[in-house]
């Protein structure tokens, strides 16, 4: 069994980095409402945020084949879960444009008022992601609610993944403006060590649920749970989604609280680099899981 008909690896890739992007946006906002002494990771998710949700987009417009089936969104914007999904992430998209350029123009320009209207627009972005499969009663397996928490948790884990991921890579490529900007990104680095254990332990809570729940339904459903446990896709599941895109981050982020005085600055992001990488590299094996597992109705009537 591979990957669905319908629901091919492109849509996989716009789950993924429509999730992460505006992840990164949200949190770098929220984060950046703390005080100036956040500033660093507020710009990273404004830098990172938007690009990642655009280039999910252009992936979504190619998946569709004709160009032109995207603007049908807006002829009638309450048809369906992924109308209003286009409408959120091309409203996302243009604030989040307009919050780039003008931060990139002026480096200490500040736009709370902006990034906290855009972030009702990430929030729902975030939220389409898993609602797009969700609301599909042909795969039993994605037709939970259990499904959507899960998107979010893992959008929010990448998330925090993307700007650890940014933060590490600036120091590398300008180490001189790293070394000005030690004590603030220090803090940056300590605020997204928390958010990142918070939202790994909030991933492995669902996703125990989401297999518990599923698990012990009649059918379908737990044929899925079967590929992902011990099945075609255990390998992707046990050894990419929970050891390397999660477990891993959550030790290494816990050592880097743990032991982050005595590494020092520079060490804490080299640390905070693999954790994003590992956080990325898991959400996007989730996402493809998911999609891989969901055995349709039809699929095992006829086998």
């Amino acid at each position: 069994m591979g990957l669905q008909d319908v629901w091919g690896p492109l849509v996989a890739w716009d789950l993924f980095l429509a999730g992460a992007g505006a992840a990164a946006y949200l949190i770098g906002i929220i984060v950046g409402f703390m005080g100036e002494k956040y500033r660093a990771v507020e710009r990273m998710g404004v830098f990172v945020g938007p690009p990642l949700v655009g280039i999910g987009a252009l992936i979504l417009v190619l998946d569709l084949g004709q160009p032109g089936r995207f603007m049908l969104a807006f002829a009638n914007p309450t048809s369906s879960i992924m109308s209003i999904g286009t409408i959120f992430i091309t409203i996302f998209l243009v604030l989040g444009a307009v919050h780039w350029l003008l931060q990139l123009v002026k480096k200490d320009m500040r736009l709370p008022w902006l990034g906290a209207l855009n972030c009702l627009f990430a929030l729902g972005t975030m939220s389409y992601t898993g609602l797009l499969l969700g609301v599909l009663n042909a795969v039993p397996f994605w037709n939970t609610p259990a499904l959507p928490a899960l998107f979010v948790t893992s959008a929010l884990a990448t998330g925090a993944g993307a700007i650890l991921l940014g933060l590490a890579v600036k120091r590398w490529v300008k180490p001189a403006k790293g070394q000005e900007e030690e004590a603030n990104t220090g803090l940056s680095l300590a605020a997204l060590s928390k958010i990142v254990i918070v939202v790994v332990v909030a991933e492995l809570i669902v996703i125990l649920f989401y297999m518990i729940i599923m698990g012990y339904t009649q059918g379908v459903a737990q044929i899925s749970v079967d590929y992902l446990l011990s099945g075609d896709y255990s390998l992707a599941f046990w050894l990419g989604i929970i050891v390397v895109g999660l477990l891993v981050p959550l030790v290494v982020e816990v050592f880097s609280r743990t032991k982050g005085k005595s590494l020092g600055v520079a060490r804490v992001s080299d640390l905070g680099a693999v954790t994003g990488i590992c956080l990325l590299a898991g959400g996007i094996i989730l996402r493809f899981a998911i999609l891989s597992a969901g055995v349709p109705v039809f699929h095992h009537l006829l086998g």
